[in-house]
């Protein structure tokens, strides 16, 4: 194996191992995990059942049949764990709406989600 010595986190080295392992490069400021994950949601009184698709500490991808809007605020049920978060982006994709979603930072909660992504990326 092979051992560094200083951490090599965001630096040019970083982008050729990545690249050498088999790991794709992100552009965004957050890695994104890839997830498969069933998630209850709640709009107002419309209560949802989901699937995310990726997470990162800001927000997530979610497939839904319900109808959501852009700027709705809901809450998220993951596990034991409950966050409010915005709707930011909503396409069609045959019968299945996907789903940008942002995270609201200033709720207790989700400061454990945040834990829970970095521990899934090894932040």
């Amino acid at each position: 194996g092979l051992k560094f010595v200083t951490p090599i986190r965001g630096t040019w080295v970083q982008r050729h191992v990545d690249d050498i392992a088999g790991h794709p490069r992100q552009k965004r400021r957050h890695i994104r995990v890839r997830t498969d994950w069933t998630v209850e949601g709640r709009a107002g009184i419309e209560a949802f059942e989901a699937r995310m698709r990726d997470i990162s500490v800001t927000g997530c991808h979610v497939e839904t049949k319900a109808s959501l809007i852009v700027g709705q605020q809901l809450r998220l049920k993951l596990g034991n764990l409950e966050v409010a978060a915005d709707v930011r982006r909503v396409s069609g994709l045959s019968g299945v709406n996907l789903v940008g979603l942002r995270f609201e930072s200033q709720e207790p909660q989700t400061g454990q989600l945040v834990a829970l992504v970095k521990k899934l990326t090894g932040g």
